[in-house]
């Protein structure tokens, strides 16, 4: 009866090891699931909260404007369309922020690494303006928001030049608004965005 019985026992090994197996699957599948649920509705949130934002730039930008004409002359409509489809060339949520850098990490080898994910636009390595030192991040502007998902996909939580690095879609300048005058009177000057400096990581909705 003990040939039976060890080939009971396997039968029953085997199963288990089946059936592991398979929840192990199925737990990795929902994880994956998981993540990709969350980088669609961050995606979304971002894609509001900038609508959001231009609405009220062009809405300030028209009512500034109208109030600097002559009381006597004929109202008129101020086309404003140009102005406010300039203040971003790119796709939302198409430009990515590298964190943990090394100080010997090149532009350069950032561009080779991270082209293979898409067309790049911009590779800019932060550095510190009195020493030229790198600060140990970087912001790069792809041309696409898939290119840019991409490579948070594939370079997040990954080594790169000896160190573990961290990739993040990096939120809009927080200086947008001072574009526009605010007030009665001459328009200022507009100011200059610098995205290099300003930019932050995206904010996490999960």
């Amino acid at each position: 009866g003990l040939p039976f019985a060890s080939h009971g026992l396997l039968q029953v090994e085997l199963l288990t090891i089946v059936i592991f197996y398979l929840a192990v699957k199925f737990i990795l599948y929902y994880t994956k699931f998981q993540l990709v649920a969350q980088k669609t509705v961050r995606i979304f949130a971002w894609n509001v909260r900038e609508n959001i934002v231009r609405s009220k730039i062009m809405w300030g930008a028209a009512t500034v404007l109208n109030s600097l004409q002559p009381i006597f002359a004929k109202p008129k409509t101020w086309n404003i369309t140009t102005s406010a489809s300039s203040i971003s060339t790119f796709p939302l949520a198409s430009r990515i922020m590298i964190r943990n850098l090394p100080y010997s990490t090149s532009e350069s080898s950032l561009q080779k690494k991270f082209s293979d994910f898409g067309q790049i636009a911009e590779v800019k390595l932060a550095k510190d303006e009195s020493t030229k030192r790198s600060k140990g991040y970087a912001f790069i502007q792809y041309n696409s928001q898939d290119d840019a998902m991409l490579a948070l996909e594939n370079m997040d939580h990954q080594e790169f030049d000896g160190r573990l690095i961290y990739v993040e879609i990096a939120k809009p300048a927080k200086d947008i608004l001072g574009q526009y005058p605010v007030t009665c009177g001459p328009p200022k000057e507009p100011k200059k965005l610098h995205l290099e400096e300003h930019d932050e990581l995206a904010d996490c909705w999960y």
